[in-house]
């Protein structure tokens, strides 16, 4: 059984027009599956949730949608391990960039269904203010990060760039309007047993792969590591080094900036503030007081695909 998690608003309308173009196929016909779509935050957590109590055989679930139905899903499956894949249709798509997901939605769909290049992924783990463990795709942020995020939710500015086909520009638009009014703010951070108090922080981000925010490469070089994470702070900067920062993100050359610190690798971080913080899980925004952030401890062999605690099937 080929389950299907379709966002149909995603990318502006991006996942319906995938999705029509694939239900027309002669390969989506011939499948055994069911499709599902979701119609509001949340809903791809709840739909998994019933699905892998529904459906003992399920050969694959494929997301249509962007990062954010992805995440849902991830999260919907909590330690269940069954094979997950996705068709990218959203604005941003760095999960798919970051794991190397390409090629047109029916190229993309032929993979899946013969079963090629099969790869592990290592989900994040984190645990907020003592809730209970979730899990995010991409990365995890606190500060002006997570207020440029609060921005790129503003749902007239997405409408107007995706109508345009210039979702990719949300990001960059949304930072500058971000940069006004942030203030910096002091944070503990713990690193592996060792504690840090950063003064005049304006971010911690940690990342499963290179790239967030439509592309940036805020991390040059990570890779999808099972145990180890990089951690990158910036403090102690004025508003035009910020700028400069976010300028010089896609060269990666904003790591020679004074006040922009990388720790790698990193194993366990924990953050802890004296005040309530603006914090985003894969554009997903929260606050928090404190967080623990690991990487996945359950580890198996599932179809010959490697050690992993649930299978991605890649298509790159």
């Amino acid at each position: 059984m080929y389950v299907f998690i379709v966002n149909e608003l995603a990318g502006g309308g991006k996942g319906r027009r995938i999705y029509e173009q694939l239900r027309q196929t002669e390969l989506f016909q011939s499948l055994n599956r069911t499709c599902h779509f979701t119609k509001g935050p949340e809903d791809a957590t709840k739909i998994m949730q019933q699905i892998v109590k529904d459906y003992a055989q399920i050969k694959t679930i494929v997301v249509i949608g962007g990062d954010g139905t992805f995440h849902e899903v991830i999260n919907g499956l909590d330690d269940q391990l069954v094979p997950v894949s996705l068709i990218p249709s959203g604005s941003g798509n760095d999960f798919s960039r970051g794991f190397g997901i390409s090629g047109r939605p029916l190229t993309v769909l032929e993979k899946i269904v013969a079963g090629t290049d099969e790869k592990p992924y290592y989900f994040g783990e984190y645990i907020k203010d003592g809730a209970k463990k979730r899990q995010f795709i991409n990365c995890i942020g606190f500060g002006f990060d997570a207020k440029v995020v609060s921005r790129t939710n503003k749902p007239r500015l997405r409408k107007v760039l995706n109508y345009f086909r210039l979702g990719r520009l949300l990001y960059v638009i949304a930072l500058l309007q971000a940069l006004i009014k942030f203030k910096p703010f002091n944070i503990d951070i713990e690193l592996d047993g060792k504690k840090k108090t950063i003064i005049n922080c304006w971010m911690v981000t940690i990342t499963n792969h290179p790239y967030f925010g439509g592309g940036m490469k805020i991390i040059p070089g990570t890779k999808i590591e099972p145990t180890y994470f990089p951690v990158l702070v910036v403090h102690s900067i004025p508003k035009w080094k910020v700028l400069l920062l976010f300028i010089t993100v896609f060269t990666g050359k904003h790591l020679n900036l004074k006040g922009v610190d990388l720790y790698k690798p990193v194993e366990n971080f924990s953050m802890k503030t004296d005040q309530e913080l603006l914090m985003q899980v894969d554009g997903e925004l929260k606050r928090c007081q404190s967080c623990q952030v690991s990487k996945q401890t359950k580890a198996n062999i599932i179809q010959g695909t490697g050690i992993t605690g649930k299978k991605i099937v890649s298509q790159s």
